[in-house]
């Protein structure tokens, strides 16, 4: 199977991560356009962290420190809050390049691989939520970061490989992409592990799992050596008071809402019609996984303020 040239995929993704970042860090400012609230509630977690607090210990968020992690690093390092957050998108896009490379480069043709690494980081580093109107926020990001890390994830566990068999690479990419979820917004995480669990079982690709599922130990390890033990039962209670509450159970529309109102109609239906030409075209397993997946697409998006269904 043809597949995008190695060399060329590497530099088309590095210049594609410059022109994303470039013009936002040599504007020599971060102008906020839009969700000023939001940046506020940013802006404190983030100058907390830089003060030595740590979240679900010092503070309550249902949100992983790695999503805010990155900020405050720059912050620690002496640089402005606005500096620190456009540095953290250029940090998290680095981070990811690899991981991305690896997913479409070994699983799409040559286009595909080359427009879909684009979008993943395009998504990943911009300042704006990808909605119609085009905002300028710190806000959100973390959805950001893991819908472009999801992309990775689900191209991975739904096509074939077209290097050959590679289980420990592909176990450890897919262990650090679910790590980086989990640590971010646990909702990605659980929304799509499972089915990429039961993906590389039902492809006979038993040999990734294991390196996955020691990838994501050793990460949780490291994690639990800088911060203790504590962070982990104060980020499941942080999840269960958020899971529990009846004050925002979701950020915008409900879960059938987002599957069948007119807004969202056309996607769901895109999921469920490229199911079934999938498994018509003699591809069951690949079929089924996209159909398992669109639950968690749809659960991902009404997560996510105004529901932008950056999925599809």
């Amino acid at each position: 199977m043809s597949r995008a040239n190695p060399g060329l995929l590497a530099v088309v993704l590095c210049l594609v991560l410059v022109l994303a970042l470039a013009p936002a860090i040599l504007k020599d400012g971060l102008f906020i356009t839009a969700y000023e609230g939001d940046a506020l509630h940013v802006s404190d977690i983030v100058m907390r962290m830089a003060a030595g607090e740590l979240p679900h210990l010092d503070f309550e968020t249902p949100l992983g420190i790695a999503a805010f992690a990155p900020i405050a690093f720059f912050v620690v390092q002496g640089h402005p809050l606005g500096e620190a957050y456009l540095y953290a998108q250029a940090l998290v896009g680095l981070l990811a390049l690899p991981l991305i490379y690896w997913a479409v480069g070994t699983r799409l043709p040559p286009v595909s691989a080359y427009l879909l690494g684009a979008v993943a980081l395009i998504v990943i580093t911009s300042l704006s939520y990808g909605m119609a109107k085009p905002p300028v926020t710190i806000a959100m990001h973390y959805n950001r970061w893991g819908w472009g890390l999801a992309f990775a994830a689900v191209v991975m566990i739904c096509l074939p490989s077209r290097v050959g068999p590679r289980p420990f690479v592909d176990g450890v990419v897919l262990g650090l992409i679910f790590s980086a979820l989990a640590l971010i917004k646990a909702s990605y995480f659980a929304v799509f592990a499972p089915v990429a669990l039961l993906a590389l079982l039902l492809r006979g690709e038993r040999g990734a799992i294991v390196p996955a599922a020691l990838t994501g130990v050793a990460v949780m390890g490291l994690v639990t050596i800088v911060t203790g033990p504590a962070l982990w039962a104060g980020y499941v209670e942080d999840l269960l008071k958020v899971f529990t509450s009846d004050v925002r159970e979701f950020p915008g529309l409900g879960f059938a809402q987002v599957l069948v109102s007119p807004p969202y109609f056309i996607a769901t239906l895109a999921a469920v019609a490229g199911a079934i030409v999938i498994r018509g075209s003699g591809r069951p397993v690949e079929g089924l996984i996209l159909m398992l997946l669109e639950p968690g697409f749809a659960y991902a998006t009404i997560q996510t303020i105004e529901n932008a269904t950056l999925w599809i």
